[in-house]
């Protein structure tokens, strides 16, 4: 094995009697396999491959509270297109169209400045060819207004190489907005 080459083992599918394996190189797309004690490896295709990758970090995203930033963005291609239902309208300025990854960092940032995680969670996932759809709702506490909004979450992603080349969310951004919003009277 290659200086550039290394291999990480993930318990997730250890209750079933499997391993994911995530092979990495400098060189190529990551490659997921399972290694199922009855069957051998087993390779995964690259459909199942990149929701594995989404999984894991929608996983780790939501048990930091949004504290995984560093983690999203080494999945990001570095000229990732990054977009939001929101559209940059005031005042989640920070929602606008994103052409590069150290844009959609400042976005995170922005997010989590402004907001704090109560819940980030995927129920489904949907997969055909690099395209995936994420499912499922969040939940987040405005920090200037203490205003909580729950909403339902859609990520659309085109995945290339294992990294996130497009991505867009839709949310209820009418439910977003009203949290910011201070109380009248």
């Amino acid at each position: 094995m290659s200086s550039d080459t290394a291999t990480a083992i993930t318990a997730n599918a250890v209750a079933k009697g499997k391993f994911a394996v995530k092979w990495l190189s400098g060189y190529e797309a990551p490659k997921v396999f399972y290694l199922n004690f009855l069957k051998g490896v087993i390779a995964m295709t690259s459909e199942e491959s990149n929701v594995a990758i989404l999984k894991a970090a929608y996983s780790r995203w939501h048990e930091t509270k949004g504290g995984s930033i560093e983690h999203w963005l080494g999945l990001l291609d570095d000229n990732v297109n990054f977009g939001s239902l929101a559209e940059g309208m005031r005042p989640l300025d920070f929602t606008r169209h994103r052409n590069a990854k150290s844009e959609v960092e400042d976005y995170l940032r922005s997010l989590i400045g402004q907001f704090d995680m109560i819940h980030y969670t995927i129920d489904e996932y949907v997969a055909q060819n690099d395209r995936i759809v994420a499912i499922g709702s969040t939940a987040w506490r405005n920090k200037a207004t203490g205003k909580v909004v729950e909403t339902p979450k859609i990520d659309l992603f085109k995945m290339k190489n294992g990294k996130i080349v497009e991505f867009f969310e839709m949310y209820d951004t009418a439910r977003v907005l009203a949290a910011c919003e201070p109380e009248c009277g």
